[in-house]
């Protein structure tokens, strides 16, 4: 029995330097991803922030993890998590289930697709924590709306939340590949239905339709707040046009009548 697992550690990885500073053999290095050999196992480090192991010791794994946030001067954040174990039976055929993978043969082909749709899923619980506080921000202020008639975000405030908003649905949409499979999968029925098989387990489409969903409702009840404050500013401009001619036809009027 082997296990597989995914950290989401940061927003962004710089996967070649870590690799370099690591000083582990580079099995495979691209612009995106590069695979390390570690001890009898692998680490898969993905540049949207998220490493995967296979076979490598918790300890490992740990130490690697706490090298890679010394180096790269990182910020302790919470991370978010993947586990599988990975059984190998060469008669039987491939099967997902709950947190439990078996496989006839551990290729590495196989262990890349594994490791990959570990961490899109490490990476979509990442990006799920954030639009739920997001949301749950958003209730506050609307909460607030509802009793008192006024917005509490003040206009700076509103637009860093808006930017906030935008800025994470932006980095889903660079960095995860929710509805493309890997390159690796395309000729290849075996990997092609393992690939399917992880992201139907995972619920990575579902989750990600989730995410989306709170970051569009968070986005529509900021531009509701936004139209509000345009209003009130729009309005407090006309009082103030209003009270300008008020003032003029008033000295006008003096003028005329008292000089």
């Amino acid at each position: 029995m082997f296990t597989a697992f995914a950290h989401h550690i940061g927003s962004r990885l710089p996967i070649g330097e870590i690799a370099i500073q690591s000083k582990a053999f580079i099995v495979e290095e691209e612009k995106t991803e590069v695979l390390l050999k570690i001890d009898d196992g692998y680490a898969f480090l993905f540049d949207f922030g998220v490493i995967s192991f296979f076979n490598v010791s918790h300890e490992s794994a740990q130490n690697f993890l706490g090298d890679v946030r010394h180096s790269m001067n990182l910020e302790t954040i919470a991370e978010t998590f993947e586990y599988y174990d990975v059984e190998i039976d060469p008669d039987q055929m491939d099967l997902v289930s709950f947190n439990k993978i078996r496989i006839t043969s551990s290729t590495l082909p196989v262990i890349k697709i594994i490791l990959f749709n570990l961490a899109q899923s490490a990476a979509i619980a990442y990006y799920q924590g954030l639009s739920d506080e997001l949301l749950s921000g958003t209730k506050e202020h609307t909460n607030h709306m509802a009793r008192t008639g006024k917005i509490s975000l003040k206009n700076k405030d509103l637009m860093k939340y808006i930017g906030t908003t935008l800025n994470i649905k932006n980095a889903i949409l660079e960095n995860l590949y929710i509805f493309h499979s890997p390159r690796s999968v395309w000729n290849d029925v075996r990997l092609n239905q393992l690939d399917a098989d992880l992201n139907r387990e995972l619920d990575i489409q579902l989750r990600y339709r989730a995410v989306e969903e709170n970051l569009n409702i968070v986005k529509d009840n900021l531009e509701v707040f936004n139209d509000f404050n345009q209003h009130a500013r729009s309005t407090l401009l006309e009082w103030i046009i209003i009270i300008l001619i008020l003032i003029e036809v008033m000295d006008l009027f003096i003028h005329k009548f008292f000089f």
